[in-house]
């Protein structure tokens, strides 16, 4: 017989030492030890690992595009962002031709982009990665760039945005309402 079992000591007491136990006895089987067995003379606690029976886990069935039927609608799998701003330096050497444009890092990999006109090499530009439609918000008194503010936009209420970087109280930039960016899978169709 266990003695902080049968109350000798405090239940909390009790109760750790078993969270204990247990904790262990998986620590032990996770990393492959084999059984634990453990003792404390002082207060009489011991404990043995009893044998778990571990389930297996069924991977569910997923479908890839060529799976599904071409004769109907297709599943196909794809990638989502919210709109961002991508800080990016011009490239050093630019590409010929008018209008100049380059490869970013994008949230999924990389995005062919437009530059400026102006761009010059080296200089840090951003590219908005996000909706074409937008109003135009200035940032309230006390606030800057990270911080939440409240808008109203016609047609959809009131929203939050934030601050985009290096603006200040007074300044102007272009907001839009929640949306979702997706990407479209590189074997889509039209229809």
């Amino acid at each position: 017989r266990e003695p902080w079992r049968s109350g000798s000591l405090a239940s909390p007491v009790a109760q750790a030492m078993e969270t204990l136990a247990l904790w262990a006895s998986n620590a032990s089987s996770a990393l492959g030890l084999g059984p634990i067995t453990g003792a404390d003379p002082r207060s009489g606690f011991s404990f043995k690992e009893q044998p778990v029976e571990k389930k297996k886990k069924k991977k569910p069935k997923v479908h890839s595009p060529r799976e599904v039927s071409e004769s109907g609608p297709r599943t196909l799998r794809t990638q989502a962002t919210l709109p961002l701003d991508i800080w990016f330096h011009v490239p050093q050497t630019l590409p010929e031709g008018e209008p100049k444009q380059v490869h970013i890092s994008g949230p999924h990999g990389a995005l062919l982009i437009e530059l400026p006109p102006d761009a010059q090499p080296g200089q840090r530009i951003h590219h908005r990665l996000g909706p074409k439609f937008a109003q135009m918000a200035v940032v309230p008194e006390g606030k800057a760039s990270g911080d939440l503010i409240m808008m109203e936009l016609p047609g959809v209420g009131q929203i939050q945005v934030v601050v985009p970087e290096g603006k200040k109280a007074g300044d102007e930039f272009e907001a839009s309402p929640p949306v979702l960016m997706v990407q479209v899978p590189p074997d889509a169709r039209h229809g």
